[in-house]
């Protein structure tokens, strides 16, 4: 079994790649095979669109700081205990994230949901955006006949 060693990341006031090395005595370090990278604080400025049907597929494009295409570009649809992480993909001429909205339940979450993005499918954005999913049924048409 892998043991793991858990550490808090201090700021680093930048972007880029860390190399890492540990030390069990705090004198023998060792080097870690792979680096850590690190990006500026993310946020969400707005979404559009704001709301789309509870049945889901709806395009939505994901507006904020530090955004850029990643393998793990992923956008989170929460409320309460009830969350979807959807996979999203960064248009570099929109400069926004894109993903497709989830399917959503209204009566285990509600109409309302908070949306964040994340470049890893980790660590998440505080930003509090909200997605209001919504469901219809059509009663009538006018008019009933036409041309086609």
């Amino acid at each position: 079994k892998e043991k793991a060693i858990v550490f808090r990341m201090p700021p680093t006031g930048g972007e880029g790649s860390l190399s890492l090395a540990v030390a069990m005595n705090g004198v023998d370090f060792v080097q870690v095979p792979r680096e850590l990278n690190t990006y500026a604080q993310l946020s969400v400025t707005s979404i559009s669109p704001d709301l789309g049907p509870t049945q889901g597929g709806s395009r939505v494009e994901i507006r904020g700081e530090g955004l850029r295409n990643t393998e793990g570009l992923s956008v989170l649809f929460v409320s309460g205990h009830h969350r979807h992480i959807m996979p999203a993909t960064y248009d570099e001429d929109l400069k926004c994230a894109v993903c497709e909205s989830p399917g959503w339940d209204l009566n285990a979450a509600g109409d309302d949901a908070i949306v964040e993005v994340s470049l890893n499918g980790q660590e998440w954005t505080f930003s509090c955006r909200h997605f209001t999913f919504y469901s219809y049924e059509i009663s009538s048409m006018e008019p009933s006949t036409g041309a086609l």
